[in-house]
């Protein structure tokens, strides 16, 4: 079973407005063009700031062809860009995609949603617009995995902020959908670090419903950052390029947080999968938390936590699965031997970033590795969650 864990589905222009409850379309997001012929993510009539471009995967060959249309949209010129309407097939019609996983060797893919990885910061003071077209997409994630006839696993998106219940609400509908994977953001929820015993009911209901919290990276892990302008300050790019290299301390932060103060101890059918923020981190925070651990309870002159029943690191190792979709990871191929039993294959399609061919593509950069490493890194480790 060869699974690709991070592809996305582009959203077709009106899907939020089609989606949304009807009663709430004016809250729907829609993807707008301008006069120049530039296309944006717009909410009541306005830009959220956030371009819908349609890129070309390169595996990060194409990074400079964005960079020239950015440039004619400051200097005021039309776009030289694919319209949104013209897009390749395979980016949006699930049923061209589910075709294209044949041609690619590819047994099912995990399909993240396209621009719910960037719309979610703009929209992060209106909790009202947030919901509902987090409520669009999911109702069109379950469209998406009957369209896959078990070969696509869409990834839901909820925030765990404001209302317990409507998270519960949408993990269940996810479920019955036979959704296994939600995103989500690592963060600090309504003041309380992800460990707070008030949480708890947050992550039983994940493991009620059969669902991992999926933190892919996106510009919502900010949040980590108590004043992100300053650290990006005179920083006008797409991506910041500081505070942008180093939101996967968000993940760091909550993983740490969550295996000391015993979340994975009172969950343990828990798991967390994280995508596209690389994989070496894992390996260093595993190798340094344990002594840490044990130097801060001597420090303290007692154990820091006697909940726990086993190792902070054995809980990550229990439930963190990573996938690897960035260039970064493809270059060190000795991360697949050093955490076999914890990454997993990603494509990245149709990114700039990803590869047109992604499973040749991805074998072809990382070369030869063990054929049982081999095994858990294309399909085995994700299986053990999505097919939970």
């Amino acid at each position: 079973m060869l699974i690709d864990g991070d592809s996305h589905m582009f959203e077709p222009r009106n899907m939020w407005v089609d989606y949304c409850d009807p009663r709430e379309r004016d809250t729907a997001l829609r993807i707008e063009d301008d006069a120049l012929g530039y296309s944006w993510i717009t909410l009541r009539g306005e830009s959220t700031g956030r371009r819908a471009s349609v890129p070309v995967p390169s595996g990060g060959e194409n990074f400079a062809r964005l960079g020239r249309t950015n440039a004619l949209r400051k200097a005021g010129l039309p776009t030289d860009e694919t319209p949104y309407d013209e897009m390749p097939e395979t980016y949006w019609n699930p049923t061209v995609r589910r075709n294209s996983l044949d041609q690619w060797g590819i047994d099912e893919a995990v399909v993240f949603p396209q621009w719910g990885l960037q719309w979610e910061w703009p929209l992060a003071k209106d909790p009202h617009a947030t919901r509902v077209n987090m409520e669009a997409w999911n109702r069109y994630a379950v469209e998406i995995a009957q369209e896959g006839r078990g070969r696509f696993h869409p990834v839901g998106h909820v925030q765990l902020h404001q209302d317990p219940r409507w998270v519960r609400e949408q993990l269940q509908l996810l479920s019955r959908g036979g959704i296994r994977l939600a995103q989500c953001c690592p963060s600090i929820v309504d003041g309380r670090r992800m460990s707070h015993r008030q949480l708890d009911p947050l992550w039983s209901a994940f493991t009620e419903f059969g669902i991992a919290p999926t933190w892919h990276i996106n510009s919502q892990m900010h949040m980590v950052f108590e004043n992100d302008a300053a650290w990006d300050e005179g920083d006008t790019g797409q991506t910041p390029l500081v505070t942008g290299l180093h939101l996967r301390a968000s993940a760091e932060l909550a993983l740490t947080d969550m295996a000391v103060n015993g979340v994975f101890e009172r969950h343990p059918e828990l798991r967390i999968v994280t995508a596209e923020i690389g994989a070496d981190w894992f390996a260093t925070l595993c190798r340094r938390l344990g002594p840490w651990y044990d130097i801060i309870s001597d420090l303290n002159g007692e154990v820091f936590n006697p909940e726990l029943v086993s190792s902070p690191v054995d809980y990550l190792r229990r439930a963190v699965v990573m996938i690897c979709s960035f260039p970064t990871d493809y270059f060190n191929p000795e991360i697949f031997n050093t955490l076999p039993d914890h990454t997993a294959f990603g494509g990245d399609f149709p990114h700039t970033e990803g590869l047109p061919d992604p499973l040749h593509d991805f074998r072809n950069v990382i070369g030869e590795i063990p054929d049982d490493v081999a095994a858990k890194l294309f399909g085995a480790n994700l299986a053990s969650v999505v097919h939970a």
